[in-house]
C-alpha cells in the first residue's frame, strides 16, 4: 500500500471516528438533567450497587492503560453500535490514544 494511500486512508479513518463522536455527543446532549436524574434515582432503588459506584472519584483512563484495553480487545468479535471493528481500532490505536 502506498504511502499516500495509507494517508488518504487514515485521513477517512479520522473523519469517520469525528462525525460518530459528534453524533454521539449530540445524542447525550438531548438527554434532559432532570430525566437523567430521575433515571438515576430510579435505577438506585433496583441496584443500589449503582449508587455506590457513583459514590466515589474514578481517576481517568491514562494512555497507558488504554492502550493495553484496545491490545486486549480480541478481533473476532462483533462490532459495536458504531459498527467499528476490533481490528480497526488496533490498527488505529496510536491515533485514538493521543484523542
Amino acid at each position: 500500500m502506498g504511502k499516500r494511500k495509507q494517508e488518504r486512508d487514515y485521513d477517512d479513518i479520522l473523519r469517520k471516528i469525528r462525525k460518530i463522536d459528534s453524533k454521539s455527543r449530540k445524542r447525550r446532549r438531548s438527554v434532559s438533567s432532570e430525566s437523567y436524574e430521575v433515571n438515576q434515582d430510579e435505577q438506585a432503588k433496583v441496584n443500589p450497587r449503582h449508587q455506590m459506584l457513583n459514590s466515589f472519584f474514578m481517576t481517568p483512563t491514562g494512555e497507558h492503560e488504554l492502550e493495553n484495553i484496545i491490545v486486549s480487545l480480541q478481533n473476532d468479535k462483533a462490532p459495536g453500535i458504531e459498527g467499528i471493528s476490533n481490528a480497526l481500532l488496533k490498527e488505529i490505536k496510536t491515533l485514538l490514544v493521543c484523542l
